[in-house]
């Protein structure tokens, strides 16, 4: 019930400020209702009651002008390596790659190691593209943009390039900042496949990817894309998304791991978490989550 206050606590810091990150509290607490009921029979109508009115309060947020106004917010992520099973080459490929030029930007700049940049995570989707991005953020102690091409884009002439360059400006006040972007193909689509309202997109995203990796700036851009080949190569130039990351689905002991972090605060008794392992070869753990639901 502690975790409940403080949640509810942080909701009501943010539902003027930010509601899109005060909306994100409330839907966290209701889960942790719903997880209540799971255990407790007794006081379970009282706990789903208590989920149901939650989530009715995040959902009103969404119709506030407010909210509209703050696509572009971020979060202080919560999340660590530690809510991701498995993965264990994949975390350490980000602790080098990402995460210790954020912690320590001194020692690689004395080395002539570049601090900023983009990497590209890219898979099947349901892998865990979106938590890992998050839990690195966490990991690095850095402000985590969630950005969306549907974020950026608007009908109206100039609006969708200042949008980017807002968006960049923020990252840049908030450092060290990552900059995440789901759903990367929409957001980076081939310019000759696209329209004008596209290349002018593309266009302004290469000029401020270009300014990140300058030596005064922390910032770092990931991407995720169950698509890599409908991405503009020229996003994927070195000192823009010149790495890339592919993320599989989880081997056995992966999902091993995946099925106890999900299934933690559930009484279990005795259950063989290897036995469902074994049985659920190629699922992702968009899948197991759901399976266990």
């Amino acid at each position: 019930m502690k975790q409940i206050s403080l949640l509810l606590q942080k909701a009501e810091q943010f539902k003027e400020t930010n509601p899109r990150v005060a909306m994100r509290y409330y839907l966290e607490a209701s889960e942790a209702y719903l997880r209540l009921s799971r255990q407790d029979s007794r006081n379970e109508s009282t706990y789903v009651n208590e989920a149901s009115t939650l989530y009715m309060k995040a959902q009103a947020l969404k119709n506030t002008d407010m909210f509209k106004q703050s696509t572009l917010s971020y979060i202080e992520s919560r999340k660590g390596f530690s809510d991701i099973g498995g993965l264990d080459d994949l975390k350490s490929e980000i602790q080098m790659k990402i995460i210790q030029p954020v912690k320590n930007p001194d020692l690689f700049k004395y080395y002539g190691k570049k601090v900023g940049g983009g990497i590209l995570m890219y898979g099947p989707p349901g892998c865990g593209k979106s938590l890992i991005a998050e839990a690195t953020a966490g990991e690095a102690k850095a402000t985590f943009f969630n950005v969306k091409a549907s974020d950026l884009k608007t009908k109206y002439v100039g609006g969708t390039e200042k949008n980017i360059a807002d968006l960049f400006q923020k990252a840049r006040e908030a450092q060290p900042s990552i900059i995440f972007f789901d759903e990367f193909e929409a957001v980076g689509q081939d310019r000759m496949d696209t329209n004008h309202i596209g290349r002018g997109f593309v266009s302004q995203l290469l000029n401020e990817m270009d300014g990140v990796g300058n030596k005064d700036n922390q910032i770092l851009l990931l991407g995720a894309t169950n698509a890599p080949w409908l991405i503009d190569n020229a996003l994927l130039r070195e000192g823009r998304m010149g790495d890339s990351i592919f993320v599989p689905p989880p081997d056995r002991q992966g999902r091993t791991e995946i099925l106890r972090i999900i299934l933690e605060k559930t009484p279990k008794d005795d259950l063989d978490l290897s036995i469902i392992a074994d049985a659920t070869k190629g699922f992702s753990g968009a899948d197991l989550k759901a399976l266990c639901n």
